[in-house]
Order: structure tokens, then sequence, then C-alpha cells
């Protein structure tokens, strides 16, 4: 049975941008975006989220929980050690998103749309047809269009440096 998570805080990064916004290179391999800040993800035809990244066990079952709105061009992106048929649910979660698991090299392998909040027990699953490393969750209707097979580009970004 695939892990259950849900999901978590993005970063704020108002419309998205183009994808010549992408600082550094994007990865060749998305297991490479394991301990970034955030993560720039640009999508065929340009459009670009900013998401931040949960990778650890306590951040991936965070995930996108009790918040009550996601800016647009915002999300979170799940990334794991290992490729598997990870399982998702909205537990706790309120507001619509559309999932988007990704292969290792940044290939769309399943899209759910307009996953809703569940509003009772037992909430249902959403899972992919292929295994994944990574997940994207962006505000409901933010991946319309995007198909299987198609390939997102994915660059880390560093944390702000304190002063």
């Amino acid at each position: 049975m695939g892990l259950f998570l849900t999901s978590c805080t993005a970063g704020g990064h108002p419309e998205g941008g183009e994808a010549g916004d992408l600082q550094a290179g994007p990865v060749e391999d998305l297991a490479d975006l394991a301990g970034a800040y955030r993560v720039r993800v640009a999508f065929p035809g340009g459009r670009v989220f900013l998401a931040e990244v949960a990778d650890t066990p306590e951040g991936r079952a965070r995930g996108l929980m009790y918040r009550d709105r996601l800016e647009p061009g915002t999300g979170m992106f799940f990334i794991f050690e290992e490729p598997g048929p990870y399982s998702f649910w909205m537990k706790n979660t309120r507001i619509p998103l559309d999932i988007v698991w990704l292969d290792r090299q940044g290939r769309v392998v399943h899209v759910e749309r307009q996953v809703p909040p569940c509003v009772e027990d037992p909430c249902p699953t959403y899972s992919p047809r292929s295994p994944a490393i990574g997940v994207l969750e962006v505000r409901g209707g933010q991946a319309d269009g995007l198909r299987a097979g198609e390939r997102l580009l994915l660059a880390a970004e560093a944390a702000p440096l304190e002063p």
C-alpha cells in the first residue's frame, strides 16, 4: 500500500512567472532536489510555479493541511527517496488541489484535477498509475491542460541568506 500524505504552506510568489525565470538550470534527476529550500517548476508553455519543498517524512505528512488559501503560482513539491506509488489524501486540507505525479526525469506520470477537500472519514485516496518520485500540488485548476508524458523543468532555489 502507498504512503498516505496530505498537503503544506507554500512560499508566496504572486502569479508565478515565465520559464526564463529559472535562476539555476533545471535538474536532470528529481532526486537532486532533496534538501532544496524551494523549487521553481516550469510547465510546458512557460508558466512557472514556486513551490515549497517537503522532503522529510514530517513535511510530507503535514503537506498543505489547514491552509485556507493557496496563491496562484505557488504550491508544494514532495520529493521521495525512491520511486513508488505514493498515495495522497485531502484530510484537513481546506482547498481543492491539482496533484501532479512526476518520474525521476520530471515527466508527468499522472494528474488528478480539482481534488476536493475531504469532508468526512474515511477520506478517499488518490494514487498515480505509475511509480513517481516527485509530486507537485497546486491550486485546483492550475494544472489544466497538463498531460501524462509532458516534461516539467524543475530547478532548486536556495534559502535566503539571513543578515
